[in-house]
């Protein structure tokens, strides 16, 4: 779980502040030691060493001058460092608790992980605790594995504190001292902590503690310290981490000054806040993270396409959300075959009613819609209900394919701390008219899944119906959802599903307008022609059939760890098939699987299914004869699944490869632009665009637009970071450009390469350079984020551009004004851009 380019610059800043407080630290601890030595008083300017490291912050324009601090001490009267990201919801929060954790280096100690409900207290331990978890995995890598987590309750030592990192999850209404803390667990006497209190020295041993923290409880009968958690807490002086922490800051009752004074009484020593709607007036806000910026990233699904009726009978609304939910199965069936990628749209419909003697035929019960389904054709085990009294979700794996869920009817179960990214639908059929109800589930269908566009519009975005709703009123909602959820700067991102986006038409730039610009595509000699005819290259056509499929070797599978399961034997073979086989494998029908099970779900690394059914049997046949039983081989087959599917698109991928570079070699696939051959002539007509409102032109510098892109105007939203339009302020300004462009990959029309996979390949940019009186040079550059350097789709790119670069520089370039030569490169800052830009330099001025 790499971080996206906003959360590494939030963990930039969150680090340059941890450094800021230990230099003032530093310098506090040492002023206040000469004073003392002096015998004088220590100012409280002295102390506050975190007010004094956030001024630093201001200085190098980390946090904005002029915002004021919030200052913060603890039981003790110390100061206390807090800091609040602010992020959206779906912007990974939890993810940039635990970097900020790692930031901080340290290995030991203890961490308090509030959060603010059940829901988010069981998720959060099941992703802690779980060692093969992205969230585990960074604590473990930040500790050298030496990381224990506890719940309340759980026997803690001085020797867990000493010796490991324990984070501790608690929930808000656990460490909330204004109630009677009588009835608090936190505050009672347990023996699960005694280890904390020697009593070698009976009182004596009291009276040191309390010179050192001396804000810990006591009894008030014999004065003994109360060996509780919370005094515990105190003593270790933990680092503390909000999770939501808006939630805890939004007391009706008493304001947030109540939630503060809980956490200060904690003594922490750094108090981390992760915030979608933090309080200026409680929160010193180091990182603000807006909507725009989760988009740009491809952690959401927009625009959300909204479609009400007001008036509208419930059952109208199912079915309009059950054609769109089919029509969403159609892309995502394309996808798998295109891409090899799993999406399966999933549908949350949320009610008036789930208790089960609320069922009045009056307001729209859980069962009502249930009922509705199933007589809508809806496979019964695809419809869930998910509510306080009735969970049929259970821990079931919702992003399995395995799983067949695609409905699931809700009233508020799914408000917070659920994020499966496959909702794609909400259906809003409950009769409230509060704000909150949109606002509490909007998010729940906003998360892209994988954090990757599909490049598939309707895939990427998300859909909300409304019944007996009016449209402005359903809009205004939305919107209002989406800025409660900290998603500002995407109010122009809900559009209406009877409407359309505002067009705008985007013409040539007039010193282009009447240039004949071309060029290459991937070719592949025609089909049965002795002539010099030539088509667009097609992965199906021209790579698939000239694979050996018979020399794909069968994968060879381990034995893994086996789950518990109780299975029935049964007979198969494939049929049909010389020789026959007769392994005994599984059915699913009564438990087990055969071996057209496994070859239905190959069917996206080998088409063919008597060599995938040849390759399974093989590989099975090597469990078997290895120990393996036909129990094991059921209980693990979707691990051997993964295994198969993994090690055969390799091999395919390899071959394919093998078969692009010999059709290049022996001249059957061409990139050149020669006489004759159908080069494309692309972007001679002007075309249109869909846009939105509040859509800016692309500045090279404050007040002047870019002025050599192939088009005008060039929009900041069609750059999908900071760093693209970054890259084409730089090729705008560069002397030697003749154009740029910057492609747009979902507008199906623009310039793309073809390689030994079906995927197409578009560039982030394409332009034309010449250097003095040199031959124009084609360029293309694909910009990525430093993490994705080492990436399967960027090596992938690579080898694709050098066998096209050198595919064209050999090629003999006849068409007028076409570039002469190519050069293709993949960038990951604006400096790999200039370099990249000097090499072409050379070979135009050559």
């Amino acid at each position: 779980m790499q971080l996206k380019e906003y959360q590494q610059g939030a963990i930039a800043d969150f680090r340059q502040w941890i450094d800021a407080i230990r230099a003032t630290q530093a310098e506090s601890d040492e002023s206040s030691r000469v004073l003392g030595e002096r015998g004088l008083p220590v100012p409280d300017a002295v102390l506050d060493f975190p007010q004094k490291a956030w001024e630093s912050m201001a200085d190098a324009g980390i946090v904005p001058r002029g915002v004021s601090y919030v200052a913060r001490h603890d039981g003790a009267g110390r100061p206390i460092p807090h800091i609040c990201l602010k992020v959206p919801t779906g912007g990974g929060k939890t993810l940039l608790g635990v970097a900020a954790i790692e930031a901080m280096e340290v290995s030991t100690g203890l961490v308090l992980w509030i959060v603010p409900s059940r829901a988010i207290f069981d998720q959060t331990k099941a992703t802690f605790w779980t060692r093969d978890h992205p969230y585990r995995k960074r604590l473990d890598r930040a500790t050298g594995g030496r990381v224990k987590v506890f719940v309340q309750g759980d026997s803690l030592t001085p020797d867990d504190i000493q010796n490991h990192l324990c984070v501790m999850l608690l929930s808000l209404a656990a460490t909330n001292w204004y109630e009677k803390q009588e009835g608090l667990r936190m505050f009672r006497d347990a023996g699960a902590y005694h280890r904390f209190f020697p009593e070698t020295q009976g009182s004596r041993s009291d009276e040191l503690r309390l010179k050192i923290d001396p804000d810990l409880a006591t009894d008030p009968a014999s004065g003994r310290i109360t060996h509780s958690l919370h005094n515990v807490i105190k003593m270790c002086r933990p680092i503390v981490v909000l999770d939501e922490a808006h939630k805890a800051y939004g007391s009706k009752k008493r304001g947030p000054e109540e939630f503060v004074n809980s956490v200060n009484r904690m003594n922490p020593r750094t108090v981390v806040e992760l915030s979608a709607t933090p309080q200026r007036s409680v929160s010193n806000i180091l990182v603000e993270i807006d909507g725009p910026q989760l988009k740009r990233e491809e952690m959401i699904k927009v625009p959300v396409e909204i479609t009400a009726e007001q008036g509208e009978d419930w059952h109208l609304t199912l079915a309009r959300a059950h054609k769109q939910l089919e029509a969403l199965d159609i892309q995502a069936h394309e996808l798998l075959q295109d891409a090899g990628r799993y999406i399966r749209p999933i549908v949350v419909v949320r009610v008036d009613r789930t208790g089960k003697n609320q069922r009045d035929g009056k307001l729209v019960h859980a069962l009502d819609v249930r009922d509705q389904l199933l007589k809508m054709g809806i496979d019964e085990r695809a419809v869930r209900i998910k509510a306080s009294g009735i969970d049929e979700l259970g821990r079931e794996d919702l992003m399995s394919p395995m799983s067949p869920v695609t409905w699931i009817i809700t009233k508020d179960a799914l408000k917070e701390g659920w994020d499966c990214s496959f909702a794609y639908i909400l259906v809003m059929l409950d009769s409230t008219t509060a704000p909150t109800a949109l606002t509490q589930m909007i998010g729940r269908v906003l998360r892209q899944p994988n954090a990757e566009l599909t490049k598939q519009p309707a895939l990427d975005r998300c859909y909300v119906f409304c019944s007996n709703t009016a449209v402005g009123e359903a809009v205004r909602k939305i919107r209002s959802g989406l800025e409660r959820e900290g998603m500002s700067g995407l109010m122009g991102e809900v559009v209406l599903s009877s409407g359309k986006l505002v067009p705008l038409t985007v013409k040539r730039r007039d010193m282009f307008a009447d240039l004949d610009l071309f060029l290459p595509k991937v070719l592949h000699k025609a089909d049965h022609s002795t002539a010099d005819e030539f088509e667009e290259l097609d992965y199906l056509k021209h790579i698939i059939p000239e694979i050996n499929w018979k020399s794909l070797e069968a994968p060879l599978l381990s034995p893994r760890l086996k789950h518990n399961s109780h299975v029935t034997k049964a007979e198969v073979d494939v049929g049909g098939m010389n020789p026959r086989y007769e392994a005994r494998t599984i059915d699913e029908e009564d438990g087990t699987v055969s071996i057209s099970w496994f070859v239905r779900r190959l069917s996206s690394a080998i088409s063919n299914p008597w060599h995938a059914a040849e390759l399974v049997q093989k590989s099975l046949m090597r469990l078997l004869n290895a120990g393996e039983s036909d129990e094991d081989i059921y209980a693990m087959r979707v691990e051997h699944l993964a295994d198969m599917r993994q090690n055969l698109i390799g091999q395919v991928e390899r071959k394919a490869e093998r078969v692009f570079q010999d059709k290049v070699a022996t001249g059957l696939i061409r990139f050149t632009l020669e006489t004759g051959m159908p080069a494309h002539r692309i972007w001679k007509e002007p075309r249109e665009i869909e846009t939105t409102e509040g859509d800016r032109g692309l500045e090279v510098r404050p007040g002047v637009p870019v002025g050599k892109s192939l088009f005008e105007p060039v929009l900041e939203s069609e750059f999908d970071s900071i760093p693209e339009r970054a890259i084409a302020c730089y090729f705008d300004e560069h002397e030697a450009l003749s154009w740029w462009h910057r492609i747009a990959a979902r507008q199906g029309g623009d310039y793309y390469l073809r390689g030994w996979k079906e995927k197409r390949i578009w560039p982030d940019f394409v332009a034309t350079v010449k250097s003095g009186g040199g031959d124009p040079v084609l360029m293309a550059v694909e910009s990525k984020g430093e993490h994705l350097r080492d990436s399967v789709d960027t090596r992938y790119k690579e080898r694709v551009m050098e066998a096209l670069e050198a595919a064209y520089n050999n090629g003999q370039m006849v068409v007028p004004l076409g570039p002469s030569h190519a050069k293709f490169d993949i960038v990951f800052s604006v400096q790999e851009l200039a370099q990249s830009l000097a090499k072409v330099e050379t070979i135009s001025g050559t």
